[in-house]
């Protein structure tokens, strides 16, 4: 296989995916419209735009279906005045959709139900990866490294549990069905908006990009939860909270973009100490690196770093930033002043 070939991303098959969005739709309207089968339909659109585009181009055509009428309520996806295939025909659906071509339009990913308990779906990612998922109602979440997140969407509010990690959201307004990030008892209430949320061991970071957040935190015991409003974020701000705001401060475009730089594969500085950088690098490899030299904590670390590389991380401070680096093991590296005499005999296997 050439190297140019690794990066080539097949295109689904176009008759598969029409087939299997018709199957998705007979199984609905013959009564499985479950909760544990709308995960599954979630996830089947979640694989690319083409099967969100299948599915809703089959949802429009056939809007008289119960379960799909509760959907079209919920998000409003079919215009108004459009001439909907009758159930009689609904035989023939799967048949046809792999011959017939029609116009796609975009689909949302998550249905919300007309009762409750809500559809719940867990994500997460492994350590160095990042994902993005398409909610129904147009918002995305992408999770950071090693970070897991409960989703529970109902008619009634939109909900999701920050179990690990870090997640960045895009949330779509619907004043009928509020947004929450919860991170144990505290909260993110979204007010139309775009945010990132990280826990950390003892608290909650969250850096508002767009529009604006409330932040609260829960009293009392389970099942007879009250919420304590603490603060409102807006954009361009950054706060660290718990039962109470520890820190809200201002935050510059330019740094937001750092911070966010995960998003795109790359971390990025521009005068953090390294142990910062260090500990930031940490979260998003198998290979632990330590700072053994403590002359080397404050030093001021700039330049952008591949996630996933921790070899050419290494390098490059070892080439422009005079540091020596010695590897215990494969999966443990030691950082000392290029000067140090007090580094430990290397590891033999």
């Amino acid at each position: 296989m050439r190297d140019t070939d690794k990066n080539v991303v097949p295109f689904p098959d176009a008759a598969a995916v029409e087939a299997e969005a018709s199957e998705w739709v007979v199984r609905f309207d013959g009564g499985e419209a479950t909760a544990e089968n709308y995960a599954k339909f979630q996830e089947w659109q979640n694989r690319s735009p083409y099967h969100r585009d299948a599915a809703a181009r089959l949802f429009r055509l056939w809007g008289d279906l119960d379960a799909l009428k509760a959907l079209a309520a919920s998000v409003a996806v079919i215009p108004p005045k459009v001439a909907f295939w009758r159930r009689a025909h609904l035989p023939y659906l799967a048949a046809a959709a792999a011959s017939v071509m029609l116009v796609l339009v975009s689909f949302p990913t998550h249905m919300a139900l007309h009762t409750d308990p809500p559809v719940v779906t867990t994500y997460q990612t492994v350590v160095g990866a990042q994902k993005t998922i398409a909610l129904a109602d147009g918002s995305t979440l992408t999770l950071n490294t090693d970070t897991a997140v409960r989703v529970e969407l109902s008619n009634k509010h939109r909900d999701v549990h920050l179990l690990r990690g870090e997640a960045y959201f895009e949330v779509a307004h619907d004043d009928k069905r509020p947004f929450a990030v919860f991170v144990g008892q505290s909260v993110v209430r979204d007010i139309g908006t775009a945010f990132d949320v990280t826990l950390l061991p003892q608290a909650v970071d969250v850096t508002v990009v767009r529009g604006k957040v409330e932040l609260a935190a829960l009293k009392g015991d389970a099942g007879k939860f009250t919420e304590q409003h603490l603060a409102v974020v807006a954009a361009g701000q950054n706060a660290v909270f718990t039962h109470k705001v520890r820190r809200l401060s201002a935050v510059s475009g330019a740094a937001i973009n750092r911070r966010l730089a995960w998003r795109h594969g790359v971390l990025v500085y521009a005068g953090e100490p390294l142990a910062q950088v260090v500990a930031d690098y940490n979260r998003y490899s198998n290979v632990k690196v330590e700072i053994v030299d403590p002359k080397l904590n404050d030093l001021q670390v700039g330049g952008y770093f591949e996630i996933g590389k921790s070899e050419a991380f290494l390098e490059a401070l070892n080439d422009n930033f005079g540091i020596r680096v010695q590897w215990r093991d494969a999966h443990h590296a030691e950082l000392f002043a290029a000067k140090s005499e007090a580094s430990r005999p290397a590891h033999v296997q």
